[in-house]
């Protein structure tokens, strides 16, 4: 079964990584910033697909009984 995922916690993990990056790679943040934008509406985006089908399922499932 479907179950949320914490939006709040990848909130704050999103940025420690952006900063362990630049830490290692000595890349500037200015550069990630963009790909992190990315990867926050690529996993939202995602995430309201999936909301999105498992509400298609439940309506198809009731239909069915």
């Amino acid at each position: 079964m479907y179950t949320p995922s914490q939006f709040g916690f990848v909130g704050t993990m999103v940025p420690a990584v952006d900063i362990t990056l630049h830490t290692f790679l000595g890349v500037s943040w200015v550069i990630l910033l963009p790909y992190t934008i990315f990867g926050i509406a690529l996993m939202a985006y995602s995430q309201s697909r999936l909301m999105r089908g498992q509400r298609a399922i439940n309506r198809q499932s009731k239909l069915d009984k």
